[in-house]
């Protein structure tokens, strides 16, 4: 897993240290375009060593440098990159295919998921007559692919060859289920453990979709108790089923391919989460990362998650759960001083409202722009001297145009300025 991660002339500022990173959960949060997205493509590259984002380049001159240290069982192992500027390129350490790697495993906002598995992204596979194919660097999963599978084409004694990579969550759900295979009881137990209170994503019979179509599609029950194919399912119930299916297959395959090959399997699962919050509705928000936390796939692995979210009820929902020796929020701000970011010392922050308004969002009022401002005049005015009834009587009729009647906030100033509105009709 990651414990530290640092970089100088990298990103949105100038130096940056993530040092400790909590062992088990790590939040960030800041407003657009600090840096969020890009600390999880550095830590998905330190992980892995596969590069994701090209964009990963100096943004100032002078030296250019990110380093992370990574705990393995056994001790602790320091990753760097130098960026060589004759060369235009990184000079990375390289990945000691004898370690015991995690798992690592990157949804992105977009919707497509990275997946690294030592056993399957290193070296070299052994093909034909000896021949000697370079593994893919990493499994990049955009979401057709994740449905429909994911392939390459490798030569083999000259002549290119498709491999299936991944068969894809259409074959894989239909296969499993027909025939009775213990991950299709993974793949449900997932999606019921990761589905909202109320709303359980279950699995349907398998239907063709119409007459030329021939493939069996997976299909869900949803809440009104209609059957629907997958492919026409809403896009949170879509994400997150996209999301249960790889992280199902990825951790079997590994499993498989370990006892194959007797070795040990991964000691640790890593898992980057990039606004995870997309697509979900509030009650959904409010319950996928602690279920997510629990382990829902059974992997039996040390468990890290990186998650990146503007959504205050991500936040919220982890009051419970959250842990100050293994679990950190990771707040950026935008200073005089240029981009910063500094480990929160954890406090409960109550409600949505309060998170909102809490130094980990900055808003000034959870209420629409023209609210806060007509909110903000008003204050002015409580205790103005000289202020007339008229004028008291306007700003009472523009709050009612933004406010609701029974606001607190529109109460109180009908409070304080009972003196000139007492013979004011009541709203």
């Amino acid at each position: 897993m990651l414990r530290a991660l640092s970089m100088k002339n990298v990103g949105p500022a100038e130096e940056m240290s993530l040092d400790p990173l909590g062992a088990r959960v790590n939040l960030f949060a800041g407003d657009n375009g600090l840096g969020k997205s890009f600390l999880l493509e550095l830590a998905w590259w330190m992980l892995t060593g596969a590069m994701g984002n090209p964009a990963i380049i100096p943004a100032r001159p002078g030296d250019a440098w990110i380093e992370a240290f990574l705990l393995r069982r056994g001790g602790e192992v320091k990753v760097n990159a130098r960026w060589e500027p004759r060369a235009a390129t990184w000079l990375r350490s390289r990945v000691n295919p004898g370690q015991l790697h995690p798992l690592v495993v990157y949804g992105r906002a977009d919707g497509a998921v990275w997946l690294w598995d030592p056993l399957r992204n290193l070296g070299v596979e052994v093909v034909g007559g000896g021949e000697e194919v370079p593994n893919p660097k990493a499994y990049f999963v955009e979401p057709r692919a994740a449905m429909e599978g994911l392939r390459r084409t490798i030569p083999i004694g000259g002549v290119l060859t498709e491999q299936t990579l991944c068969a894809g969550l259409i074959h894989d759900w239909v296969d499993w289920q027909r025939s009775g295979d213990p991950r299709f009881g993974v793949l449900c137990r997932t999606l019921s453990a990761l589905s909202p209170a109320g709303a359980e994503i279950r699995p349907g019979e398998p239907t063709a979709l119409g007459r030329q179509d021939v493939r069996l599609m997976p299909t869900v029950v949803m809440p009104y108790n209609l059957t629907v194919p997958l492919t026409l399912a809403p896009a949170g119930v879509l994400s997150v089923t996209r999301l249960a299916y790889l992280l199902t297959w990825f951790w079997a395959a590994h499993e498989d391919l370990a006892g194959r090959l007797g070795v040990s399997r991964a000691p640790q699962l890593v898992v980057l989460l990039d606004e995870p919050e997309t697509h979900l509705h509030p009650r959904w928000q409010r319950t996928f990362l602690p279920s997510l936390l629990r382990g829902v796939v059974g992997v039996g692995a040390e468990l890290q998650l990186l998650v990146a979210t503007h959504s205050p009820l991500v936040l919220a929902s982890m009051e419970p759960h959250f842990d100050e020796a293994t679990d950190a929020l990771w707040k950026l701000d935008l200073t005089p001083r240029g981009v910063e970011i500094a480990r929160d010392h954890w406090h409960l922050r109550g409600n949505v409202s309060s998170w909102l308004r809490s130094d980990v969002f900055d808003l000034g009022d959870d209420r629409s722009v023209e609210a806060e401002a007509a909110l903000a005049d008003a204050a002015r005015l409580i205790g103005a001297p000289g202020l007339s009834r008229a004028d008291a009587r306007r700003m009472s009729q523009r709050l009612l145009t933004v406010l609701n009647p029974n606001d607190p906030r529109y109460l109180s100033w009908r409070h304080h300025m009972r003196h000139l509105l007492d013979d004011e009709a009541a709203p």
